[in-house]
């Protein structure tokens, strides 16, 4: 097992760099000429705008030929009255115009476009790069929205969460179940088995409103005099000893002073964190015994030359927001 440094400020995950899009969707209706995609396929959908023109018509002049898509996913044209959209796609929709357009045209040629697209929300969460809330512009995958959400930050864990809500279906996962109320599907999923490809099914069409989460890694911490301090992602794991985290971070400095050593460890429903003293000396010559970390703790070595560190003023060091370093776990 080695370590590479990741950094929370910047940086983002490779395999997400690889897929991020070149177009970033705005906030707002995404307009036809700011998406650099073959529509050839798309299919029309309600609250679409779309734009028909007949050569030498006045009714499809170019004054008169923006129409938009109705919940019913209808378009109300002139001469001809309400046809379906939704579902067609512009070709298809150009050949189910002309025939009727034929009592008053003896050869129109008609031509449909996308003027607006209709766009859908999605939230994601958690330990992305720039969460929040995202447009979609047609059908998007689980991996397109999560690049688009800057990939993953260092700090992201091995798993995420999706919830539905049930008027648009259960969620397409073994996984899935419903929650208490009755009103959203949930599922868990390995964020591995996604940006891998070993589990294609697992990239699923997410749907508006989806709720995507990632989650953050259980981590330990090693601040002070040894070679690299910084936060280390347990993964799979739920703990890990003192003298593994020591030789992950790079050993003690030769100013350290291991005896004075402590773990700061947040107990459940304590305000403050319990201070535990630790002689690492000790344990490294095999006088005493290992002890292990548990996820969030901080291992402390301070130097001979100081004073101890007051306990805030470590956990300052690990807040949100600071430029601790995040070292992950390669095979």
């Amino acid at each position: 097992m080695t370590y590479r440094r990741r950094s929370l400020t910047f940086g983002l995950s490779t395999g997400f760099c690889a897929a991020l899009f070149a177009c970033l969707l705005p906030a707002g209706p995404c307009r036809a000429a700011d998406v650099e995609t073959n529509m050839s396929g798309y299919l029309l959908r309600a609250d679409d705008t779309i734009l028909i023109r007949v050569p030498d018509s006045v009714e499809f002049g170019v004054e008169k030929t923006s129409y938009r898509v109705d919940k019913e996913g209808c378009v109300n044209l002139p001469l001809i009255g309400r046809r379906q959209a939704a579902g067609r796609t512009t070709r298809q929709l150009e050949t189910e115009l002309t025939e009727p357009l034929k009592s008053y045209y003896l050869e129109p040629r008609v031509t449909v476009s996308v003027v607006e697209f209709h766009t859908e929300p999605v939230s994601v969460l958690g330990s992305v790069n720039t969460p929040g809330l995202l447009r979609m512009n047609g059908e998007e995958t689980l991996l397109e929205v999560l690049s688009r959400a800057g990939g993953l930050r260092p700090d992201a864990g091995q798993n995420l969460v999706i919830s539905r809500r049930l008027e648009y279906g259960r969620l397409p996962l073994p996984e899935a179940a419903d929650d208490p109320s009755g009103e959203v599907s949930l599922a868990e999923l390995k964020l591995s088995a996604i940006t891998t490809g070993s589990r294609a099914s697992a990239n699923i069409v997410l749907k508006p409103h989806d709720v995507v989460t990632v989650m953050r890694a259980q981590m330990i911490y090693v601040l002070g005099d040894v070679g690299h301090a910084g936060g280390y992602v347990l993964g799979d794991k739920s703990e890990m000893s003192t003298l593994k985290a020591l030789a992950l971070a790079g050993g003690l400095l030769r100013t350290a002073s291991p005896a004075k050593a402590r773990i700061l460890r947040h107990e459940q429903g304590a305000s403050q964190r319990q201070e535990l003293q630790v002689n690492l000396s000790r344990i490294v010559k095999n006088k005493d015994a290992d002890l292990e970390l548990r996820p969030e703790d901080i291992l402390f070595v301070p130097s001979d030359r100081t004073k101890l560190i007051a306990t805030r003023t470590i956990e300052s060091m690990v807040g949100i927001g600071s430029n601790i370093l995040i070292w992950r776990g390669t095979q």
